[in-house]
């Protein structure tokens, strides 16, 4: 493995940086099957329309999937229609609000690294600036990432629920009748209404089926047992070469465990490589990839929250 592949990590293009726009974290969203947090709700009176070309940005050299943005589409469709967001419905029934794409990606070593955006418009203006947590994972997983990132923020963005509100007011968008603004004013307001809907606002006294849309998105299926075999496997060689002060084996090796898997535990291993190379800005990528994928109590959570607060503290005046 070359070294510059894998210590030489360039920051994500310029072009693309966030604009603060403060949308909400999903922290609060509650279990599939459950009653839909406000935002979510609010916006299962919508309609989306995706943009058709998505915008990739990536360094010069990268060798990603030439299909990546078609990937990455699909997957925000699936995961939106996941939630009970309607999206891409008869064009000749129109939409309420346009969602166009973009992402910004790079290759690190053998994973990539990349973070993606939603543009939420009507008629042509800006409701609301979605931006993805930077995420490193294995080329073919990259868009799944992304796209599951994405949705998960849009179902908690205030301001397309608010949008939502001041359309509708407290009406429900009748199912397949009539969609968005063209709903507004029409006949009997619950008439049609989809069940869970009417589940959600507690306006039914008979029986209806379970609700079938998820009020969060189900976590990734699980890597097969033979991967997960290897991936313990790398995972044991990689901390047997870090303990034998051989950083860059054993990035290699937790490298290959991440592959083989996507368990966060191979994040850890590789950010103590980094740091234990020198690679300090490295290292605090990797530490804060693990942190957003760990599993609430992990061990090595507070080591690395450590890790990231000595990395980034601002250094001595002079």
């Amino acid at each position: 493995m070359h070294a510059s592949r894998v210590w030489l990590v360039p920051v994500l293009l310029a072009g693309l940086a966030l604009v603060d726009t403060g949308c909400e974290t999903t922290g609060a969203q509650q279990s599939g099957g459950g009653s839909a947090p406000s935002a979510l709700r609010s916006q299962r009176r919508l309609v989306y329309l995706l943009g058709g070309q998505v915008a990739i940005a990536q360094t010069p050299g990268s060798k990603l999937a030439p299909d990546l943005g078609q990937q990455l589409r699909q997957g925000v469709r699936r995961d939106m229609r996941q939630l009970g967001l309607e999206v891409d419905g008869d064009p000749a029934l129109g939409h309420d609000l346009t969602a166009d794409l973009s992402a910004s990606v790079q290759n690190v070593g053998r994973l990539a690294r990349g973070r993606a955006w939603m543009w939420i418009m009507a008629d042509g203006q800006l409701v609301d600036q979605i931006a993805s947590a930077e995420v490193i994972e294995a080329p073919d997983r990259l868009a799944a990432a992304l796209s599951r990132d994405l949705v998960e923020r849009l179902a908690a963005s205030s301001r397309a629920a608010k949008y939502a509100d001041a359309l509708f007011g407290r009406r429900l968008r009748p199912l397949r009748d009539t969609v968005g603004r063209h709903a507004a004013g029409r006949g009997d307001e619950m008439a049609g209404v989809p069940p869970l809907e009417m589940l959600n606002y507690g306006t039914v006294t008979r029986s209806y089926p379970p609700p079938t849309a998820w009020t969060t998105l189900p976590p990734p299926a699980a890597a097969p047992e033979g991967a997960r075999l290897a991936m313990q496997a790398a995972m044991q060689k990689g901390q047997a070469l870090l303990a034998a002060g051989q950083p860059r084996e054993s990035y290699a090796a937790y490298e290959e465990a991440y592959l083989q898997d996507g368990s966060a535990e191979p994040l850890f291993g590789m950010a103590e490589s980094l740091l234990r190379a020198g690679a300090k800005q490295q290292a605090a990528i990797f530490y804060r990839a693990y942190l957003r994928r760990a599993p609430p109590g992990s061990p090595d959570a507070a080591k690395a929250n450590a890790r990231v607060s000595a990395l980034e503290a601002p250094g001595p005046h002079p």
